[in-house]
């Protein structure tokens, strides 16, 4: 019984992961724009270039099911193409410069968020009515409902460009050398503040709201109440 659960469980996982692949096939493919219309777009590209870009990428060939196997097999090997943002540059190359500082800021938005988030909504929802419970559950539905792009330019402009207190862009300041690890890391610190508050801003709505649910939740239990009884 077990094994059959866990087979359909692996059938199912696997049968979603294909159909997001096909819908991403056919979206982007339906979308506007290709490597040789871009070329295209300059007259003084010749048709013969044109055709070898087609077939460097694989376009010239039918979309099915020749494009379709050639993407799947791809994606399943990790191979994400190239960026033409990035001239050229392969894709997981990319994504992977940018995973160290992605993971830092979210992991701290993230610990935040916990830590607060569930002490405010477990302090609300165990003085359910008192002034805490008013005023935070009030700041945490408008923290959860505001985009993080809103928050965000909100600290920027009145932290940033107003009070001067933090910088505005970039994880450590251009062009200072730092004379030990101790003043890289007050560097470091000072620029992540406002990223780390906007994660952390943006998530503590979402946890004090089912902390404090939780918690009213609990003390509506019948064990609760005859603990209270006994006390």
């Amino acid at each position: 019984m077990a094994t059959r659960f866990i087979v359909r469980r692996f059938a199912q996982a696997a049968l979603t992961i294909f159909l997001i692949v096909l819908v991403n096939f056919v979206l982007f493919r339906a979308m506007p724009g290709s490597p040789e219309r871009i070329l295209a777009r300059n007259p003084n590209v010749s048709p013969e270039a044109i055709q070898q870009t087609r077939e460097r990428w694989g376009i010239d060939k039918p979309l099915i099911p020749d494009q379709l196997i050639a993407y799947v097999g791809a994606t399943f090997r990790g191979d994400l193409g190239n960026s033409f943002g990035q001239r050229g540059r392969p894709v997981t190359e990319v994504v992977g410069s940018h995973l160290g500082p992605t993971l830092l800021l979210f992991g701290l938005g993230e610990i935040l968020a916990i830590v607060i988030g569930l002490a405010l909504g477990a302090y609300a929802g165990w003085r359910r009515g008192g002034a805490v419970d008013l005023v935070g559950n009030g700041v945490s539905l408008i923290l959860y409902s505001m985009p993080y792009f809103l928050l965000g330019m909100t600290l920027l402009l009145i932290f940033a460009s107003t009070l001067h207190w933090f910088p505005s862009f970039g994880m450590t300041t251009l062009g200072v050398a730092h004379d030990s690890p101790l003043d890289y890391l007050a560097d470091l610190s000072a620029h992540l503040v406002l990223p780390v508050a906007t994660v952390a801003l943006g998530l503590i709505g979402q946890y004090s709201i089912l902390m404090r649910s939780s918690v009213i939740d609990t003390l509506g239990e019948d064990y609760v109440t005859t603990a209270r009884q006994r006390a």
